[in-house]
């Protein structure tokens, strides 16, 4: 009919704003219907893709440290108890190290106190002509050392023990003797009469040796 337009299969609606939709959406149903500038020519911004998240594959058998939960410090039972033994074997070799070497030390201690006294019989002889256990005599002679004429009277320490032998002449043999502090004794036995001259014997009773018991030529 002249001068009329029929609506289109679209209608055009208005929006808030007063423009046109090119679409048969309602503004009502529009949430950016609101917006400035809607619907003047600006594209819609694609819709973000989703984007996936990389993740590593882990090996078969692997575990997290979530599986392996808290984690473990300090030593186990058994390390614990091989340290301890270790430390025992260490101890115990210290301790048999140590007490071989005092007990050398002590020995050493005994065996040079009756090479002493033999040194003082030797210059008592050397002056008398035979040996002596009179105490006074060696007292005069050396007053470092303590003489004893028994065994049982030998201690430990600066303690010599002498007696004097007559075999071929009067007082011609002496024995002298020391105690360590280790339980052994040392003697020694000196001789004009006869050969070899000195002789050497080292025990543990103690018992001291007179002019037959059998000696070596040394401890």
């Amino acid at each position: 009919m002249g001068g009329l337009e029929l609506p289109t299969s679209r209608s055009v609606h208005r929006r808030a704003g007063g423009q046109p939709t090119a679409s048969g959406e309602s503004p009502l149903n529009d949430p950016t219907s609101h917006l400035p500038g809607k619907g003047r020519g600006r594209r819609r911004p694609p819709p973000l893709r989703s984007r996936s998240r990389c993740r590593l594959a882990r090996p078969t058998g692997s575990a997290t440290l979530r599986d392996r939960g808290p984690a473990e410090d300090g030593f186990t039972l058994v390390e614990l108890m091989v340290v301890v033994l270790i430390l025992g074997i260490l101890i115990a070799m210290a301790g048999s190290t140590f007490s071989e070497v005092r007990n050398l030390a002590q020995n050493r201690s005994a065996q040079a106190h009756a090479r002493n006294g033999l040194v003082v019989e030797r210059t008592y002889y050397s002056d008398q002509a035979k040996y002596t256990d009179t105490v006074v005599d060696l007292t005069a002679t050396e007053p470092s050392l303590t003489y004893v004429t028994t065994a049982a009277a030998l201690t430990t320490g600066s303690i010599v023990y002498v007696k004097t032998f007559s075999v071929a002449n009067p007082d011609d043999t002496v024995v002298v003797g020391s105690r360590s502090a280790a339980g052994k004794c040392y003697w020694l036995r000196d001789s004009s009469a006869t050969p070899p001259g000195t002789q050497y014997l080292s025990n543990s009773t103690c018992a001291a040796p007179d002019n037959t018991t059998v000696m070596f030529a040394g401890w």
